[in-house]
């Protein structure tokens, strides 16, 4: 590194300045990463309730179906 114009300090506080660095950045990857899951989680949530609404209203659609052709017609 001599070579390149380092002396053997600048080489040692770049790595501790690069190793600082990626700290940081593994710390808020790993934030970023909790908050997709929780994201996807959710997601995974709010389409279920909206198909088990879905199956509900079938469900009501059905029994009222079912209760009119059970009526006999004069």
């Amino acid at each position: 590194m001599e070579e390149e114009g380092y002396s053997l300090e600048e080489v040692e506080q770049l790595q501790l300045y690069y190793k600082e660095q990626f700290r940081l950045v593994s710390s808020k990857e790993k934030a970023v990463f909790k908050e997709l899951n929780l994201g996807k989680s959710i997601l995974r949530d709010v389409i279920a309730e909206d198909t088990d609404r879905t199956r509900v209203e079938d469900i009501k659609k059905d029994k009222t179906e079912e209760r009119d052709k059970k009526q006999p017609t004069r």
